[in-house]
């Protein structure tokens, strides 16, 4: 059987879905093609018309819709060989194509990086041909290496411009890349060329929510929903959309009905719990936990979201080492310094070097860094890494801890534990949380320019005060307060705004509200504290700027959503994290009115005069603090 002969073989083997077989085939091919194979010269023949493929493009095209992880095979480029060029022309055609074919397979059969040497060969035998580079981009693709693989799509254009195929995977490396607004154009324009998809519409509309436009996300999930109603990925995205919009009772309609078609579909089993545990249904949240953990019992996202449930309960006993299994969710950051070996628990750390690292936010740097000092009081020589911003302020810690800005040079540990890990490290539970306030300090020189700045006290209240955080939060739309709902509080003090980031329809209201404005003078983290200091009280929502009154010991007043964060737990008006804060709930999603109005009563019922001189002790009378 000739190498001809043997391609077409293979084909109907991968067809079959026999892609050993085929790779056999395959194999045999390419050796008779080998240099100084006997039969090599005789193998060069013409192939018949009737063999010959459809040109590249539209081969292409044809993978993008029947089989979208395959590659398309450069048959166009080994016909026109076959029959115009040079014998050596012909036989680097035909190799290419028994290579890209090689590839198919091995991808298959989840063989990722022979496949992409095979695709990188078949490049070589024929760099100017757009589908060997293509077929070479999605190889790359495969086994992560993004930023080369849209290197070829992009060689693989203009050539293959008409095709969709291309710019979807185009979009594909670019979501990879977190490049969300190109990769949208991408797939836009892959659209534009190859019509309505249920997968373009599904990758289509991941890239909308990465970019927080969750209405334009949801409708595009409903297309692809459309396209194919029973598919488990679009249900459950089309789902989650729902819940990040805050239409929990939606949300847990849309997983049922996944489970409908797929009851064993343990992403939507883990969802429906967590969506029970944001209609505050926790005994059913845990639950369903334990539903999806029978059916994979290692699943990293329900370990997760149960470890978060579980927390936020109170139980930090049955929480703190679920938690670890974040570092396996997908999306969730990587683990750092995998080289130096991990601490297992904090009475290991006496006599070694100890490297502490952040993940996560600033404010759960602020917040767990507490933790760096007692590592120390153990006898360990305990140093931060920590993201530049910090830096500063965490080296006003107790006991001078070395503190290092990320991605800077290290010297060398025997130890190592992402900052997030120490609770469980030190089995801390609910009576135990380590509160020993302020462990913190603003620069005193900062604080006594920023009191000349407020001036001193005049019979009002002056509070800081921000109402959003970062707008690429994953929960900001639960989390942050319109400003304008704060208008019932203008009379009652003086307000200096002290978040960085302001929404346009703020900025607005900002304009036109009696708030100082002081983003332009908050110039770091240390800046922020010292401003703090000099403020009778600070009112946030949960951002990084409640951790940092906290830790500095400052009166603060933070404003909860229905569904809080687990580490301010349920019912309770106090933290045990934080002795200075006190806590504001919203009864219900979305219900920031009856917040506003319970701190009104409270700020009418504080005597400014009382807090003029010692703010560390603000209170209400008849607080429950």
């Amino acid at each position: 059987m000739n190498p001809e002969e043997l391609l077409r073989r293979a084909r109907e083997h991968q067809a079959d879905g026999r892609h050993g077989a085929a790779l056999d085939c395959l194999d045999h091919a390419l050796g008779l093609l080998a240099p100084g194979s006997a039969q090599a010269a005789a193998s060069l023949a013409p192939a018949p018309p009737q063999h010959a493929a459809p040109p590249p493009s539209r081969r292409a095209a044809q993978h993008a819709t029947q089989h979208p992880a395959r590659q398309a095979s450069p048959d166009a480029a080994q016909h026109a060989a076959q029959h115009a060029a040079p014998h050596a022309a012909q036989r680097n055609a035909l190799r290419a194509a028994l290579h890209a074919e090689r590839a198919d397979a091995l991808r298959a059969m989840g063989r990722h990086d022979e496949a992409l040497e095979s695709a990188a060969s078949a490049a070589r035998l024929l760099p100017a041909n757009p589908v060997t580079q293509f077929n070479l981009g999605v190889a790359l693709a495969t086994v992560e290496r993004h930023a080369e693989a849209l290197a070829c799509y992009d060689r693989a254009l203009p050539a293959l411009d008409a095709e969709g195929l291309v710019h979807a995977a185009r979009g594909r490396s670019l979501k990879a890349l977190r490049a969300y607004d190109a990769a949208l154009a991408a797939f836009d324009r892959a659209l534009e060329r190859r019509g309505a998809g249920a997968e373009l519409h599904l990758a289509r509309g991941t890239v909308l929510g990465a970019l927080q436009r969750l209405p334009d996300a949801l409708a595009a999930y409903e297309r692809a929903a459309a396209l194919d109603p029973a598919s488990a990925l679009i249900g459950n995205a089309r789902a989650g959309v729902l819940f990040q919009l805050g239409r929990h009772a939606e949300a847990l309609a849309a997983y049922r009905g996944v489970l409908e078609h797929h009851p064993d579909y343990v992403p939507t089993l883990c969802n429906i719990a967590v969506t029970l545990a944001a209609l505050r249904h926790f005994d059913e949240a845990e639950a369903g936990f334990g539903r999806a953990l029978r059916r994979a019992p290692d699943d990293a996202n329900t370990r997760f979201n149960l470890g978060l449930v579980r927390l936020l309960r109170g139980d930090f006993d049955g929480g703190l080492p679920l938690f670890e299994a974040r570092w396996s969710v997908p999306l969730y950051e990587r683990r750092r310094h995998a080289a130096i070996a991990p601490l297992a628990q904090a009475a290991q750390a006496a006599g070694r070097r100890v490297l502490l690292w952040s993940e996560q936010g600033l404010g759960d740097a602020i917040q767990y860094a507490r933790y760096a000092p007692l590592l120390a009081a153990r006898g360990a020589q305990v140093e931060l890494e920590v993201d530049a911003p910090l830096v500063a302020l965490l080296r006003t810690l107790p006991g001078a801890v070395p503190v290092h800005g990320r991605g800077t040079a290290l010297p060398g540990f025997d130890l190592q534990a992402p900052l997030m890990s120490l609770p469980g490290l030190f089995g801390t539970r609910l009576d135990s949380v380590p509160a020993d306030v302020p462990y913190l300090r603003a620069d005193p020189l900062r604080v006594a320019a920023w009191r000349a700045r407020v001036g001193a006290p005049a019979g009002r209240l002056r509070i800081g005060l921000a109402v959003s955080g970062s707008a690429h939060h994953a929960n900001d739309v639960n989390r942050s307060i319109p400003l304008h709902r704060m208008r019932p509080l203008y009379g009652l003090a003086d307000w200096y705004l002290l978040q960085k980031e302001l929404r346009p329809s703020d900025e607005i209201e900002l304009a036109r509200s009696p708030l100082r404005d002081l983003r332009s003078e908050l110039l770091d983290f240390g800046e922020t504290a010292a401003a703090i200091a000099s403020l009778d009280l600070v009112i946030s929502v949960d951002t990084a700027l409640v951790h940092l009154a906290g830790a500095l010991g400052r009166p603060v007043w933070i404003l909860l959503p229905y569904l809080p964060d687990w580490r301010w737990l349920l019912e309770r008006s106090d933290s045990p994290w934080y002795p200075s804060a006190r806590l504001f709930r919203a009864p219900a999603p979305g219900d920031w009115d009856a917040v506003i109005g319970e701190l009104a009563a409270a700020l009418r019922r504080l005597d400014p005069g009382a807090v003029a001189q010692d703010f560390a002790v603000l209170r209400c009378s008849g607080s429950q603090n």
